[in-house]
């Protein structure tokens, strides 16, 4: 019984290696680069009312872009940045910003090698003031809009809310309505509201509009179905101006008719520690009653100043 292998000495092993050979002198070996910075297009970034939109190119080193990723800081030169963009696009609009702000936006490329260092960051300002138009919800069929969404009618007894397409958090804001359509039946509320305000309800009943109503004889402010400040004053008729400013750092909103401001108990202001928050500009008619809103306004303290240094300039 044989327990060793033999093996014939004249057995040779022969490979042929040839094709692997071929493979490896065929092989392109190519390094991964990481993208070099992005660059920002300055001719074409812009602000405009609350948003900024920003346009980008990456220059090119042979290096694969798999995506970008764009932050913003927070309007306060802090150096504080969020993302708020990822993906494949060179451009992007950003909503929502704080009125009269300087943003500082930057933006980095990557791919699978790694990210690209952040670019020069771009420096946008918002507007000064506010331009919005009135947007209703879906379910609000009888809202009536006009004069590109200006202009609001009442078709219903019951009231109804509309609401400005911009929200405020910080900052001062002025607008102002013109009364265009008024008679005895009709109803005027104009005021402010939280996201969450109930649309169907008259401005100032729930827990998240402040209003005040006024008809040709008197006004009275209106929050969370409280009734407060009385006022012997209405608008007028017809052709009646009415002014709100809200001051979102204070906390405090006013009112105006035909440019005199109105007192409650002895303050400038209807309502005062306001919740911090979003609050959008908020409307409510109701039939017999048709309303204009003007947007893009100084307050009334300011203006007065400008036109003081205005004077100023033409007597020197």
């Amino acid at each position: 019984m044989r327990t060793k292998v033999e093996v014939d000495p004249e057995f040779v092993l022969s490979l042929d290696t040839r094709p692997m050979q071929n493979c490896i002198l065929n092989l392109d070996f190519a390094q991964l680069k990481v993208p070099l910075a992005p660059q920002f297009d300055a001719t074409e970034c812009l602000a405009e009312n609350n948003s900024v939109t920003v346009v980008w190119h990456s220059p090119s080193n042979g290096a694969s872009i798999d995506g970008y990723i764009l932050e913003i800081d927070s309007g306060r030169d802090d150096g504080n940045f969020k993302e708020v963009y990822s993906g494949i696009d060179n451009i992007c609009t950003i909503d929502g910003l704080h009125f009269d702000t300087i943003y500082n936006v930057r933006v980095k490329a990557f791919n699978s090698a790694g990210e690209s260092l952040y670019s020069d960051p771009i420096g946008l300002q918002t507007a000064h003031v506010a331009w919005f138009q009135l947007t209703k919800s879906s379910s609000q069929r009888d809202v009536v809009l006009s004069n590109n969404r200006a202009t609001f009618t009442g078709t219903s007894l019951d009231y109804r809310v509309v609401l400005g397409t911009v929200s405020f958090s910080r900052g001062l804001h002025y607008w102002e309505i013109t009364i265009d359509q008024f008679d005895c039946n009709g109803d005027v509320v104009i005021g402010v509201a939280q996201p969450s305000i109930n649309r169907s309800i008259m401005l100032g009943k729930d827990s998240h509009g402040w209003a005040m109503y006024i008809d040709d004889k008197r006004l009275w402010f209106y929050h969370n179905q409280n009734h407060d400040v009385r006022v012997e004053r209405g608008h007028g008729g017809n052709g009646a101006v009415i002014g709100v400013l809200m001051d979102c750092d204070q906390g405090t909103l006013s009112y105006y008719v035909n440019d005199h401001l109105i007192e409650a108990n002895g303050q400038p202001y209807a309502f005062k520690n306001m919740p911090r928050g979003l609050y959008y500009p908020a409307f409510c008619v109701n039939k017999n009653a048709k309303i204009t809103v003007h947007t893009g306004l100084l307050p009334p303290s300011l203006r007065r100043s400008s036109n003081s240094d205005d004077s100023v300039s033409d007597t020197l």
